[in-house]
């Protein structure tokens, strides 16, 4: 693999990543039954928004082109995806969160359970993209470091 071969994998990876995400959001902040009062309504907001921000700094790592990333935005970018799994895996998909969404539409009725079983379809849709994103930056990090290693002298 070459390293724009590598920059266009990560690109594509974050590419989708970013459009699962877009759903999630979409569903978490649009389509939230009203009155959305609830504390862990907000906290969900907050955490998929941050989400959002943090692949959007990925993509805009990648946007300068195909020539690939230095070892500096690589880094950066590398930062930006951990922040994603982390709030994802901590804040989004954790049981705890879960459970208590779930515990506040119960309480609520109406259209707030089948909101919540939105949610969480749409936020496990997020995982094999993220997963992706991930394998593809470990790749293309191996391809940067392989271009800085010195010739074999033999």
């Amino acid at each position: 693999m070459t390293r724009q071969r590598a920059h266009a994998e990560l690109a594509s990876a974050v590419g989708d990543l970013w459009a699962a995400v877009s759903e999630l959001v979409l569903i978490a902040l649009e389509d939230t039954p009203q009155p959305a009062d609830l504390a862990v309504v907000d906290d969900l907001v907050d955490s998929v928004s941050g989400l959002q921000g943090d692949v959007a700094a990925c993509r805009d790592l990648l946007a300068p082109g195909p020539a690939g990333l230095t070892g500096p935005a690589m880094a950066v970018l590398q930062h930006q995806l951990a922040g994603a799994t982390a709030r994802y895996w901590a804040r989004i998909r954790a049981y705890e969160a879960v459970a208590e969404l779930r515990r506040a539409a119960r309480s609520r009725q109406g259209d707030w359970p089948s909101w919540v079983t939105s949610v969480q379809r749409s936020a496990a849709r997020c995982e094999d993209p993220l997963r992706a994103a991930e394998t593809a930056c470990h790749a293309a990090w191996a391809e940067l470091l392989e271009a800085r290693r010195p010739a074999d002298p033999a």
